[in-house]
């Protein structure tokens, strides 16, 4: 079982984050929005209240195995998690 961050809760973070619900490989345990009071990032923390929603992405990236950056490239940033 692999543990999954997800930044970015628009379309395809939330088709991302409904893929992984139902594979049994993998666990969604933090999400985490640029805009958290966007329409499409509530009604994902409406719809999973029991998910950790980070309070940055660099909260998030510091536990999951895995993380899904789904974000536009204009409002993508570069983080060295080196």
């Amino acid at each position: 079982m692999y543990n999954v961050g997800i930044i970015g809760l628009g379309g395809m973070g939330q088709k991302m984050l409904a893929d992984m619900a139902v594979h049994s490989s993998f666990t969604v345990t933090t999400i985490w929005d640029p805009d958290p009071d966007s329409a499409a990032a509530s009604a994902v923390i409406a719809k999973h209240p029991s998910m950790n929603i980070s309070a940055n992405a660099d909260e998030l990236i510091a536990d999951p195995v895995l993380i899904l950056c789904t974000l536009p490239v204009r409002r993508s940033r570069i983080v060295d998690i080196s």
